[in-house]
């Protein structure tokens, strides 16, 4: 005869099967069994595979992070440069047509130059700055008969993505030369992924997701005016 126990461990539901003709009031040479992991998705690179006990050690230091959900942990490979890096999301929050979720960036001694410094946490060999989680917002739109999420960095306004984003996406938009005017010709049915503002702090960028195509552009009475292309190949 078996019995059926529900119980949760660190937020999971865990079905326990035991059977009654080995659950013996005393015993204590039961088979210990290996403790399965949290229900979370794992995407590993060639050179980046985790242990079971590492996902584990890697989970808990998220949560020491703030990441009180986490539902994916991958592997990164650092290009260019070398190494690699350990990535954790937690599940996605949704309001309206904003999704919000939060991510950290967690190293492993052997797999960076880094080193870890003294404000930082540290679990087993893995490492993280005290401040690594960030929260990602991303806003949909409607692209070519389709909806697209774009993420909005921080010092971008939702107001501010909400306007000029869709004149991009309509080409609704001037040019500060031709050679911008060309290059932008050039982007077709690119999609755009990232919008931020440019680190000169004097206009902003659209990042495109193939290829790392960055369109730089500014307002200019109320206008979009494309100030270049530019693309990054890795």
């Amino acid at each position: 005869m078996k019995s059926i126990i529900f119980t949760t461990v660190h937020h999971f539901t865990v079905l326990l099967i035991i059977s009654s003709q080995t659950c013996i009031a005393g015993q204590t040479n039961q088979p210990v069994r290996p403790q399965k992991l949290p229900t979370v998705k794992t995407n590993f690179v060639a050179e980046g595979q985790l242990s079971a006990a590492e996902v584990k050690q890697v989970l808990e230091l998220a949560k020491k992070l703030g990441i009180a959900n986490p539902v994916e942990v991958s592997t990164h490979d650092v290009m260019p440069g070398g190494g690699r890096y350990v990535w954790v999301k937690s599940a996605d929050r949704s309001e309206g047509r904003s999704t919000w979720y939060d991510a950290a960036t967690i190293y492993k001694d052997s797999w960076t130059y880094a080193e870890a410094g003294k404000s930082a946490i540290q679990l087993g060999d893995f490492w993280a700055d005290k401040n690594a989680k960030n929260t990602t917002l991303l806003r949909r739109y409607e692209f070519n008969k389709e909806t697209i999420q774009i993420a909005i960095r921080s010092g971008v306004d939702i107001a501010f993505a909400d306007k000029v984003i869709p004149l991009i996406l309509s080409k609704t938009v001037q040019f500060e030369n031709d050679w911008a005017r060309q290059e932008f010709e050039k982007l077709k049915d690119a999609k755009p992924a990232v919008i931020y503002k440019s680190d000169s702090g004097e206009g902003y960028e659209l990042r495109f997701e193939k290829a790392m195509i960055i369109v730089g552009f500014k307002i200019k009475k109320e206008k979009v005016v494309i100030t270049g292309v530019s693309n990054y190949w890795i």
